[in-house]
């Protein structure tokens, strides 16, 4: 029972990982030029791209967590939808 439960953990912990990790590479890409919208957003734009098949990855970490482990990690699902919703509303509301 503890090989499940530890498996569990760390494919949900790697799933939220992935699906937060988008955001901080935008961050700190973006930090060391002084944060300037324009860069941030084209930064944003790029990532975008690359990063679909990882927030997919990401989803089906959660779900086999969720099926191994404990369904709470169903929850782990919404991280990386909400990512890549918040980052298609973003990319959505700003004129290039």
């Amino acid at each position: 029972m503890t090989n499940r439960s530890t498996m569990a953990n760390v494919l949900g912990w790697l799933s939220m990982v992935l699906s937060l990790a988008f955001w901080l590479l935008l961050c700190f890409g973006s930090a060391k030029d002084h944060f300037e919208r324009e860069h941030f957003m084209q930064g944003m734009k790029m990532l975008f791209h690359v990063w679909e098949p990882v927030w997919v990855l990401g989803l089906l970490l959660a779900l086999a967590a969720a099926i191994v482990g404990s369904r709470r990690w169903a929850f782990a699902t919404l991280l990386p939808v909400v990512s890549f919703l918040v980052s298609v509303v973003v990319l959505a509301s700003v004129p290039f």
